[in-house]
């Protein structure tokens, strides 16, 4: 029969084991996606672009920091690209078909408007950002 104190070590054992995995895996996701996220490419949009959406992360503003909607989508080429918009208030679901157009941003807008940050908990997720090589700047619009 297990006594409690052994019971104790077991849990305390398990979780010691645990952290320090999740924390390695944590941060090796971290630079896997600043290293991929170094690599973008931000253009302006030179014409409208169908798109089936794969990610969306709605703008908002934390502190006096500001981030824009963005969008992981596939073109009708198949490739993947993403789209920041700073003005589209709404919801985009996952497979959703929606259009994007080009809009003009100030110097200062690209400057300052970047897509959040972030690091999901599972790395197929994170491979997304991964996957995009040009993030656009343009205007959603939903079909």
């Amino acid at each position: 029969m297990i006594k409690q104190t052994q019971v104790t070590f077991i849990f305390i054992a398990f979780l010691t084991s645990c952290y320090p995995h999740s924390k390695k895996y944590s941060n090796n996701e971290k630079k896997k996606i600043e290293s991929c996220r170094n690599n973008w490419v931000y253009q302006d949009l030179t014409q409208k672009m169908d798109l089936k959406v794969l990610l969306y992360l709605e703008k908002f503003h934390y502190d006096v920091s500001s981030f824009p909607n963005f969008i992981i989508g596939v073109t009708m080429n198949s490739d993947t690209v993403g789209i920041i918009d700073k003005d589209f208030d709404g919801i985009i679901n996952k497979n959703e078909k929606i259009t994007v157009s080009p809009q003009v941003w100030t110097d200062t807008d690209k400057e300052i408007l970047k897509p959040v940050f972030w690091v999901n908990k599972k790395s197929k997720i994170n491979d997304l950002q991964c996957s995009v090589k040009r993030v656009y700047y343009g205007r959603i619009h939903k079909k």
